[in-house]
């Protein structure tokens, strides 16, 4: 049986103090200040104003309201009491999701949530368990999500009083180091993905955000359980006694790839002269990862690297084992599911 090593992990993190313009090529109109002009101004320029509704006829040229106006609306006065993305048009009207793609000034959530699920479907064929990761470090509150997001239409007194008609919204967020616009878009791209997930870029401390992050990408790593029960061809020696044979798929300049094949490590995990890995055999419970004990394989690989080979390749994509399976998976491998 073939096996494969686990896919590359993909965690998509955004830091920013602003909101999301993901703006569709053929609207940019919205930002451009020739389309104020005309009989009708505010039809031309439906976006560059704030949210209580004052058109601003006298200005020269857009601010970051554009990006929110053109993607948000909110519910509520004061304080609002939710807020969520929508899809207009360039004359601000609501756009049927069917027709987003095309007419919505703003690119529909939905076209990027789908992009990330279809690389996520892909990588599950190779292991059903890997997910794609997405973090937001922006204009949430600190203390998130103990403390909810704010989103007001007047600016927090602490901070830059210009910040609605420049930003759309009031701020998410007031610190020294930052002012920030609260998300939304980018909110409920990141809750497609998780629970969690979303820090103050006001946070004067980076590094529990970070490490959360890091945390999650660390449970994407899986370890290298070989996912059959493989024979135990050594019958008159003690434990596991495994053949099985690896390779390494590399990378050429030209783009193509090649297999390498994967020796056994020598004494002390040392990696055999001329070659630049080499893998050892896991098979006892007490020095396999808990997860591929707990799933019932008996057998998981370790690759190790030679720090001094210079590779005439771009570099390793996976690697690949081939094993001679079991004959009687119940006796040698008691712990697998039936």
């Amino acid at each position: 049986m073939d096996f494969s090593a686990t896919p590359a992990i993909l965690s998509i993190v955004f830091v920013t103090d602003e909101v999301d313009c993901s703006y569709n090529p053929n609207h940019e109109t919205i930002f451009v200040p020739v389309n104020r002009q005309g009989s009708n101004p505010e039809t031309l320029a439906a976006f560059w104003h704030d949210p209580s509704g004052t058109f601003d006829a006298t200005a020269s040229q857009p601010t970051s309201a554009v990006c929110w106006n053109a993607g948000v609306r909110c519910e509520g006065e004061g304080i609002y009491s939710s807020c969520a993305p929508v899809n207009l048009d360039e004359s601000g009207q609501l756009v049927a999701d069917e027709d987003a793609d095309e007419q919505a000034v703003l690119r529909p959530l939905s076209r990027y949530i789908g992009l990330v699920d279809g690389i996520e479907s892909a990588k599950q064929v190779i292991d059903h368990n890997q997910e794609v990761l997405v973090s937001v470090i922006g204009g949430v509150t600190i203390g998130y999500p103990d403390v909810g997001i704010l989103y007001t239409e007047s600016p927090d007194p602490a901070g830059e009083p210009n910040f609605v008609p420049n930003f759309g919204v009031g701020q998410g967020c007031v610190s020294a180091d930052a002012q920030a616009v609260p998300p939304v878009r980018l909110r409920d791209f990141a809750a497609a993905f998780g629970e969690n997930n979303l820090f103050s870029v006001c946070d004067t401390d980076f590094g529990p955000a970070l490490r959360s992050i890091a945390d999650e990408i660390r449970e994407e790593i899986r370890p290298a359980c070989m996912p059959m029960c493989v024979a135990d061809i050594g019958v008159d020696e003690t434990g596991l006694q495994p053949q099985c044979d690896l390779e390494l798929e590399v990378r050429r300049d030209d783009g193509s790839t090649m297999r390498i094949p994967i020796p056994q490590c020598e004494d002390g995990n040392r990696v055999p002269a001329g070659s630049s890995h080499c893998y050892v055999s896991l098979t006892t419970p007490d020095v396999m990862d808990p997860r591929c004990v707990s799933e019932g394989w008996n057998l998981q690989f370790e690759l190790v690297s030679a720090s001094d080979v210079e590779s005439p390749v771009e570099g390793p994509s996976g690697f690949y084992a081939t094993c001679q399976p079991s004959i009687d998976p119940q006796y040698e491998c008691p712990g697998l599911p039936i």
